[in-house]
């Protein structure tokens, strides 16, 4: 049975797999073959090696984090996009105490994507004086028809454009889902107006 493996780093800015080479013409390998396993990754913390009058040492604590995740029944590119969200995207909880009459339940969904190769990977202020961002990222190789939902929240209006909301087009809404195409590969931002006292 063959098993689809994802491996994700935030922080290291270099990788080499089953052998370490050298930085420099030939490139050889520093690790016998005879020893070496393909499947080893190798990931430098730190890159300094230049033909410049950089010094080729360097020194202090530093972190790195790297996410891992296996899969034999989902798609390598939703695997891979949901490896390395564990660690760009950490999930984020809010405490707060439910205001009586405001009519909001304590759990809830505050935005969702309804597409296996489109994710969510941002929300923030709009920079064209809207009620707020959405960044979704598609891994898609095609054209997609896209549902964002937003639980509790009533839109009012919504707009598509690129991840700097630039040329922004009016998207279909539908009470709080918004319906949308995303074009293969790209990054988009949604952008919403939200009703009024919501």
């Amino acid at each position: 049975e063959k098993v689809r493996v994802a491996w994700a780093t935030m922080e290291a800015p270099l990788v080499q797999f089953g052998n370490i080479h050298l930085p420099y013409l030939p490139f050889p390998e520093t690790i016998d073959p005879e020893v070496a396993n393909l499947a080893t990754i190798y990931s430098w913390a730190l890159n300094n090696i230049w033909d410049t009058n950089f010094p080729s040492q360097q020194q202090g604590e530093m972190v790195f984090s790297y996410a891992v995740a296996s899969g034999a029944d989902i798609e390598t590119p939703e695997l891979g996009m949901r490896t390395a969200a564990a660690l760009t995207t950490p999930l984020l909880g809010i405490l707060s105490a439910p205001s009586a009459g405001n009519g909001l339940p304590e759990r809830g969904t505050f935005c969702s994507v309804e597409h296996p190769l489109v994710d969510i990977i941002a929300l923030a202020p709009s920079r064209r004086e809207h009620d707020l961002t959405v960044m979704l990222q598609s891994l898609s190789s095609a054209y997609e028809e896209v549902c964002v939902s937003f639980g509790l929240l009533g839109v009012a209006r919504a707009w598509v454009g690129t991840h700097l909301e630039k040329y922004l087009e009016e998207a279909r809404v539908d009470g709080e889902n918004v319906r949308f195409t995303v074009p293969a590969g790209s990054l988009v931002s949604l952008v919403v107006d939200l009703e009024s006292g919501r």
